[in-house]
């Protein structure tokens, strides 16, 4: 955490602002801890921390404690724990008591039982059931050719080329020297530790295509991160078929949904595209892809939004006239994830697209 004291919190990814926010909790050394998804964005490193300390704090803390300003276990033993989380690997063996809040297959419900030695995926197996209206293959393939003709003209096999790339962010070194070319077809995964730039990238990704640029160059500024040298070329949507270019799920897009916007029904961010909102929320340019455009059919929308479980079986179509701010966090997640998928992008960025989701979910 060292590392992080000076710079500022607009600087930090996702993950880094999660490690701080939980030091400063257990600083304030509470009679309560509460913990909701506390493991999202964390790398790997990050995810053994905190389940060191959560285990630490329930047996009671001891001098060897390693956060500046906790040492005495007088004022930590009564630190209890409130775990908020349906993943069982983040569940620790120091947890004795479970509650299921409307998981138990009758609405509404709030069910608490002791624990008995039951693992971690025995807790979790009651959250398993899913409304979800699974597509077949052939549904998805003639979903994601619905409207493609003539006029479609993004068929490059290149959809994403950095030629010696050079990105910065707080005088840290992000991205140096990055040569790297996505083809038609290709599946990447990109993984890092926490601040290693993987959200900056995936920001540059969309930002690019969302301009219809060819190319950003060198000194072009972003919130958080500035290009200081090379070239990166993504492909870009085609206005005939209101399809292609790049689509985003992430945090940080989530975040900014659920802080501004409020007012915007399910509905108009599926039709709408939340990637080219958040884009037009976040640029000063005018730009093609502004609020009075319509980026995807209803019909397209309510399918997606039906594959994911946010329309039921029964075809209970109320969810789409609902604020955003109304629909849970995985809910929230599931919408955006339906917005990106319902686009039907050349390249979809999926930046830790897990987080906030149950069991039946991230299986789907």
């Amino acid at each position: 955490m060292y590392p992080l004291l000076p710079r500022f919190i607009n600087t930090l990814s996702t993950g880094e602002i999660r490690r701080v926010l939980l030091v400063r909790a257990l600083v304030s050394k509470p009679e309560l801890l509460l913990l909701d998804n506390a493991f999202d964005g964390l790398d790997i490193h990050g995810r053994k921390g905190l389940m060191d300390i959560i285990e630490r704090v329930l047996r009671g803390f001891r001098m060897d404690i390693l956060v500046q300003g906790v040492g005495d276990a007088k004022d930590t033993a009564r630190t209890q724990i409130m775990l908020f989380s349906h993943r069982p690997e983040e569940i620790s063996d120091g947890i004795g008591m479970v509650t299921y809040l409307g998981g138990l297959g009758i609405n509404d419900s709030v069910s608490t039982q002791a624990r008995l030695g039951r693992s971690a995926s025995e807790l979790v197996e009651p959250l398993s059931s899913s409304s979800s209206d699974i597509p077949s293959k052939a549904e998805i393939t003639q979903f994601w050719q619905q409207g493609n003709n003539v006029h479609d003209a993004n068929n490059d096999d290149i959809l994403v080329e950095a030629k010696n790339l050079h990105v910065t962010r707080d005088d840290t070194i992000l991205l140096s020297n990055l040569e790297w070319v996505v083809q038609r077809g290709e599946r990447w995964h990109l993984g890092g530790s926490n601040g290693s730039g993987k959200s900056t990238l995936s920001r540059l990704l969309l930002r690019i295509s969302m301009d219809n640029s060819s190319e950003w160059v060198c000194s072009t500024s972003g919130r958080d991160a500035k290009v200081e040298g090379g070239k990166l070329t993504v492909t870009n949507s085609s206005v005939h078929t209101k399809r292609g270019g790049v689509a985003l799920v992430s945090t940080e897009l989530h975040l900014h949904a659920a802080q501004n916007w409020s007012n915007r029904t399910i509905l108009e961010v599926l039709i709408r595209g939340a990637s080219c909102i958040f884009h037009a929320d976040r640029s000063s340019q005018d730009l093609s892809c502004n609020m009075n455009n319509t980026l995807v059919d209803i019909d397209l929308a309510t399918t997606v939004a039906k594959w994911l479980g946010l329309v039921k079986k029964d075809n209970d179509h109320s969810i789409l006239t609902r604020k955003f701010s109304t629909l849970s966090q995985g809910e929230q997640k599931l919408a955006l994830i339906a917005s990106a998928l319902a686009l039907r992008p050349s390249l979809l960025v999926l930046d830790e697209p897990m987080q906030g989701l149950d069991p039946c979910n991230r299986t789907l």
